[in-house]
């Protein structure tokens, strides 16, 4: 299957090009929480999609709490006491 590339805009890509970039830079510095429900199942169909088993999924409330269940989920198959 040949994947088709973009090579060229058109102008009225080129046109649109300045909403996008900042319809999509405001969302990458939106700090406002997501919708777990709606954020969940696009990457569960994102997942079947591509042909993997849909994935269990944790959410953090913070990076920092991110790594912190990491490291304890790391721990645990080890015996390493916290």
């Amino acid at each position: 299957m040949t994947i088709a590339q973009i090579t060229e805009l058109t102008d009225e890509q080129r046109d649109l090009w300045p909403e996008y970039r900042d319809k999509w830079t405001a969302l990458a510095y939106a700090v406002a929480p997501i919708d777990r429900d709606k954020a969940g199942e696009a990457v569960k169909m994102a997942y079947v999609l591509a042909g993997y088993d849909e994935p269990e999924l944790i959410y953090c409330d913070s990076p920092r709490a991110g790594q912190r269940i990491i490291t304890e989920t790391l721990k645990q198959p080890m015996g390493i006491l916290a």
